[in-house]
């Protein structure tokens, strides 16, 4: 399946980049360290109807904010 960049950015350290209301985004770390994003966003993140996209087959689906929390969760146990 065929990926569409559109607008791609390399980012770093200290760098910002403003995202409009309906943005799309994905974010990939191109080295062996671990890395951490600040993302701000208005209002209640957790009460806001969000989707986000399986990275192996590119479906959408509902934001699980469980599987979010549990994923954190490991990394910090790491």
């Amino acid at each position: 399946m065929a990926r569409l960049k559109a607008g791609a950015r390399a980012l770093c350290e200290k760098d910002a980049e403003p995202l409009g209301h309906n943005i799309i985004h994905s974010v990939t770390n191109p080295i062996s360290r671990l890395t951490g994003a600040i993302h701000v966003y208005g209002g209640d993140f957790f009460a806001a109807e969000r989707s986000e996209w399986d990275p192996e087959t590119l479906r959408e689906q509902p934001y699980d904010v469980e599987k979010t929390l549990r994923l954190f969760e490991e990394a910090n146990r790491q």
